[in-house]
């Protein structure tokens, strides 16, 4: 049960802190130029925020891409055994020999 309050106890702790000492929260000067409303800083920060998405926004598109192409291929895969698998005597409405002059 002890283990238990002392488990608790450090979210407390460290969100009191955060509330309490906003200044020792902040990670830089720069974050703190941007936040004062300086222009400059909060433009350094857009770019920095740009650049750490960038990787995040290729490799989900990349995954999503080769996702969309299994799920397709899965599809048509199913499709065709369907199509194969409903009638046996099932024939095509023309061939090619009938299309010959």
């Amino acid at each position: 049960m002890e283990r238990m309050r002392m488990q608790m106890r450090w979210p407390a702790t460290v969100l009191a802190s955060a509330l309490l000492v906003p200044a020792a929260v902040l990670a830089c000067p720069t974050c703190n130029d941007a936040i004062s409303g300086d222009p400059v800083a909060a433009a350094f920060s857009v770019t920095t925020l740009a650049l750490i998405a960038m990787p995040f926004l290729l490799i989900g598109t990349i995954g999503s891409w080769v996702t969309y192409v299994y799920w397709r291929a899965g599809r048509r895969e199913s499709a065709a055994n369907a199509a194969s698998s409903t009638d046996a005597a099932w024939q095509p409405l023309w061939t090619g020999e009938e299309s010959q002059p």
